[in-house]
Order: C-alpha cells, then structure tokens, then sequence
C-alpha cells in the first residue's frame, strides 16, 4: 500500500504531473510567468482498500490489527498537503509534453482537451497499467496557478483507487536560485 500511494501523492507537483503525462504534438500555450514557483498539492484517496474485507477476517487479530493500522498510516501519510518549489523555464514548458516517448509511456494515450492560454486540459489513459488521468490547470494570473489531477489506479486488492488532488501555485520570483527542477519544501 504504501509503495503504491507514495509516489502518486508525490507526484502530483506542476511541473511533475504535466512531464510525467506523456508524449503529444502540442505546445502548452498555458500562460505564467517562468522562475521559481511555489506549489501546494492537496491529495486525496478514496476507493477500494488495500486489503479485502475477506483478506482481514481470515487474519488472526494481532495481524489484522496491525494491517488496518498499516493502511490507516499510509493513508493519511499519502494525503497530507505537499509543498513544493520548482524552477519552470521555457525549455521545460515547451517540452512537457514531449518528455517520455510512446515506447517508454506503456502505450499511453493522451489527449488535449483545451490549450489556451488561461485554460488547459489533458486526458491519459494506459491500458497496461489501468491508469487514467485527467490533469486541469487554470492560469488565474500570471502569478497564480490552480489546478487538479484527477486519477484512477488499480489498488493492491485489484479495485479501483481514486487520486484527487488540487494544486495551487504561485509565481515567487524570476530568478530561481539554488532550486534546478523541482524540490519538496520540508
């Protein structure tokens, strides 16, 4: 449970959900100012468990308890609010959709919904991995971005696992610092 909801609630920054939602022909016409960006990612799970109700009554208490605790922990370790600074530059814009290569996305396909300059959509699906995605993000200003990432992947029990997440960011400066991608805030 817990490899599995780490990395989806890790990832959920700007600038990691749109590298990592695979290849397409377009440029991102999204308009913000580039530099160092403040983003606040708030994830939340819903959906199938990590363990069945039938996993768990066939354990004794001791184990079952200790498991229930687990999920619990994961859980509510995966869902806290995420902070991140990231330098976004026009390279890194211009290619985010042009980071991972069809052979290397599991036959992922993605499609843009909307791509103006205040207003962006994209939608991926991956039938290898049963993950689909829907990324929205809204350029209030310059300054200001929000957003969310909508997500459904298959848990460990096999049922559906739901990814909501908003995101909010500001721009903090143009210059970016010691920050060279994209590094978590402690």
């Amino acid at each position: 449970m817990r490899t599995r909801l780490r990395p989806a609630a890790w990832s959920l920054g700007l600038g990691l959900a749109l590298s990592s939602i695979g290849s397409a022909d377009e440029t991102m016409q999204l308009q913000f100012r580039l530099g160092l960006w403040q983003l606040t990612v708030h994830p939340q799970l819903s959906g199938a468990a990590a363990i069945t109700s039938d996993q768990l009554q066939s354990l004794p208490p001791d184990q079952r308890a200790r498991a229930q605790a687990l999920v619990q922990s994961a859980i509510a370790q995966a869902t806290k609010p995420r902070v991140f600074k990231e330098c976004m530059n026009d390279e890194k814009r211009n290619r985010a959709f042009k980071s991972v290569q069809p052979s290397a996305n599991n036959g992922c396909q993605s499609a843009i919904v909307t791509n103006t300059a205040h207003d962006f959509e994209m939608r991926q699906q991956c039938p290898a991995t049963r993950v689909t995605t829907t990324v929205h993000f809204q350029a209030t200003s310059p300054e200001h971005i929000t957003g969310t990432v909508v997500g459904t992947t298959p848990g460990a029990s096999g049922a559906a696992v739901n990814i909501n997440a908003t995101i909010d960011g500001q721009w903090l400066g143009a210059q970016c610092g010691a920050v060279k991608d994209v590094q978590p805030v402690p």
